[in-house]
């Protein structure tokens, strides 16, 4: 098992920027994968992380909702929840990072350079089964 920081994205209209919530869930499945293919242009890296994420996660009492209901949320209310969508960022480990979009020595190739980083590219909702069973297959490179 292991432990994972996620970093929400969200539009706060009173700074008019994107900001980031942090949130951190403890006890999924991460899977990293390094991938080297040969092609035209020589060698090609692409880099793969898979999570396995239980709908029953811990997070230290913050609630799972859709992307859809997230983007909506004034962004104090959004620091309550988390979502699992295309574009927002995951790193291994707990990790105490405050990502900021503007910030100097904050932004994502700060964290990149510090962390084993992805961004998610897909998420599938599997909740087949009994409460054991459920759970969210969370994509990144």
């Amino acid at each position: 098992m292991a432990n994972m920081t996620l970093f929400n994205s969200i539009y706060n209209p009173e700074t008019d920027r994107t900001e980031y919530i942090r949130t951190y869930l403890y006890d999924i499945d991460w899977q990293g994968e390094q991938a080297v293919t040969v092609g035209d242009k020589g060698l090609l890296s692409a880099d793969k992380i898979t999570c396995f994420i239980p709908f029953t996660v811990n997070t230290k009492d913050k609630k799972y909702i859709s992307p859809g209901e997230f983007k909506k949320l004034d962004i104090e209310v959004a620091k309550k929840f988390y979502t699992l969508k295309k574009g927002d960022f995951i790193v291994k480990d707990v990790v105490d990072f405050e990502l900021s979009s503007y910030e100097r020595g904050k932004q994502f190739k700060d964290l990149e350079r510090l962390y084993t980083v992805g961004t998610i590219v897909s998420v599938i909702k599997n909740d087949f089964g009994s409460e054991y069973l459920q759970h969210w297959e969370v994509g990144a490179k």
